[in-house]
């Protein structure tokens, strides 16, 4: 049988909404000894489109930055 996760994607992505990020993740390293591998920080962006797998297989995104000017995101999606 196949494996349906692409390499390196676990079964499981929580995603937790706390009061405080910073000290959760603190918590949850010296509780749980977790690792941190990915974060980013509000940079003050504003989205302009969610991003959504539309048919053509790309991950897409638009997002407005400070001074204004629109950045269109993509990612294509392995198949």
């Amino acid at each position: 049988m196949t494996d349906p996760r692409p390499a390196n994607v676990p079964w499981l992505t929580p995603y937790l909404a706390v009061r405080n990020p910073r000290a959760t993740i603190d918590f949850f390293k010296a509780a749980f000894g977790f690792e941190l591998r990915d974060a980013l920080d509000d940079a003050g962006a504003k989205s302009l489109t969610a991003p959504q797998d539309p048919f053509r297989g790309d991950r897409f995104a638009q997002i407005e930055d400070l001074d204004g000017y629109r950045w269109a995101l993509a990612r294509h999606l392995e198949q």
